[in-house]
């Protein structure tokens, strides 16, 4: 009987092609991922959306390219889809010098899911009670999509900021300052503080929660949590303490120059206690989920708006290694929610602190920067304490 050898040999390529994709043997189900893009995928608020990106500095100008740092001037007009691309038209404003694609990690693409405004609820997926935002699914769905599409190596989160009342505690303070004069000045802290102890206990669960369900998502996308990394970051001080100021206390020169109208003991209150707090408990939480941590409270530090260690663009034009690294609450140009929030040249910054926290392995960093150089010089070390 005559041997139908183009059968045969079919049969014979289809084994083959079966074993070298792993079809044949569990063992080799990560050779599946391998064959995928590569992929960093970034999760949370405005902090790591971009919100901010539109700027280079910042300058009291309020016209034109307002002394070189506006990205979104064309030459006859603002366009902030420049910028931010179709998420300005939702409000999410995921720039294109956003954290995650700023970072110098080797992949095929960067992925930035977050969105201004986001609470730790639309982070979760669905089946974990998430709830879409801003017309999109929430954005564990979407991790889910990406995960078996591509080949995640990495995932940066940044949340809790929201749930604890960032915004709120940001807008009394600025409130206490323009409502009372230096003389009878009254002081936001003690409201801010117990609002934020209130808060405490609630954001420290729920940001818990999205943590375990991404590692959960993760694993029924046919993930081990091996294959991938979740960095859990906390952010940087937008303003810095009250004696390093570049503006006084009296008068309002700096709400109407600097865009910082804060107290003195509000910015120390800010800058030594919430957010040295907000940092810990987040690390705590991701040592207690299995996950990496990026601390950046200290990333600007001389960076910030008003910081009397970095200057308006109004005169020199804007410099990574002069100008300030966060958007100053200036509401006469822009958006407002683009204020307190990294620049063009923060979110750089900010990438790179994220590299160098991929590229050292598994463990917790801090970020901060170097005097004199720009978001090049960021520098990150490994946290050997046990978290408090």
């Amino acid at each position: 009987m005559k041997r139908d050898t183009s059968s045969y040999a079919s049969t014979v390529s289809g084994i083959a092609l079966l074993a070298l994709c792993g079809a044949v043997t569990p063992a080799n189900a990560q050779v599946t991922h391998q064959v995928r893009p590569t992929a960093v995928v970034a999760l949370g608020d405005s902090f790591i959306a971009g919100n901010g990106g539109r700027w280079l500095g910042n300058s009291i100008t309020r016209s034109g390219n307002r002394n070189g740092t506006d990205r979104a001037w064309t030459g006859t007009k603002y366009d902030a889809h420049s910028v931010y691309g179709s998420s300005y038209d939702n409000g999410c404003y995921r720039s294109d010098v956003a954290e995650i694609q700023s970072v110098e990690i080797p992949v095929d693409r960067k992925i930035n899911l977050a969105c201004s405004a986001t609470e730790t609820g639309h982070l979760l997926s669905s089946e974990a009670g998430g709830r879409a935002f801003k017309g999109e699914p929430p954005q564990g769905d979407q991790l889910a999509e990406v995960a078996r599409d591509m080949h995640i190596k990495m995932i940066a989160v940044s949340i809790g900021g929201n749930d604890l009342g960032f915004g709120w505690i940001i807008a009394a303070c600025m409130g206490a300052f323009m409502a009372t004069p230096t003389s009878h000045q009254i002081n936001c802290r003690s409201a801010a503080q117990h609002h934020a102890d209130k808060m405490l206990p609630k954001m420290r669960n729920a940001v818990g929660t999205v943590l375990d369900d991404v590692h959960r998502v993760m694993t029924e996308a046919g993930y081990s949590q091996s294959d991938y990394r979740v960095i859990l970051q906390s952010a940087a001080s937008p303003f810095p303490r009250g004696s390093e100021f570049r503006y006084p206390e009296s008068g309002f020169e700096r709400a109407t120059v600097g865009g910082c109208p804060l107290w003195n003991a509000d910015a120390d209150w800010a800058r030594d206690v919430f957010s040295p707090k907000f940092s810990a408990e987040l690390r705590k939480i991701a040592h207690s989920h299995n996950v990496d941590f990026l601390d950046l409270q200290d990333a600007f530090q001389g960076r910030e708006a008003c910081s009397k260690n970095a200057t308006l663009a109004d005169r020199e034009g804007p410099s990574s290694t002069r100008s300030e690294w966060v958007r100053s609450a200036a509401v006469l140009q822009g958006d407002i929610e683009e204020t307190v929030h990294p620049n063009a040249y923060g979110q750089r910054a900010l990438g790179r602190c994220l590299t160098l926290a991929y590229l050292r392995g598994r463990g917790e960093f801090a970020c901060t920067n170097t005097e004199g150089l720009g978001p090049e010089g960021m520098v990150v070390r490994r946290i050997t304490s046990s978290p408090r």
